[in-house]
């Protein structure tokens, strides 16, 4: 009985450090390289390309206009979409 309590005690905060430890890239204003580092799947191309579709066009209204820079198709928008944020009031990196 003790072992699989403590068993799930840890496996509980092993996932509460998990998610804790979890931030949203905002992509309004994180830079090429912060976006590159925290988003899977966009290298350094894709996120330069990011950060100039921004800087030409403007703030992006929803984490859905990302779709809008080239090379950022259906596929790799649901690869990262649950890491993204447009939202100063959301937890993000800058």
């Amino acid at each position: 009985m003790k072992k699989t309590l403590y068993s799930l005690l840890t496996a509980l905060f092993l996932f509460s450090a998990t998610i804790a430890n979890a931030e949203l890239v905002n992509i309004n204003n994180a830079d090429a390289e912060t976006i590159a580092f925290h988003l899977k799947g966009i290298g350094e191309a894709r996120a330069n390309a990011i950060v100039a579709f921004r800087e030409q066009n403007g703030l992006f209204r929803s984490i859905e206009e990302i779709q809008n820079v080239p090379g950022i198709g259906d596929k790799t928008f649901d690869n990262i979409k649950a890491d993204l944020s447009v939202d100063r009031g959301a937890s993000s990196l800058e």
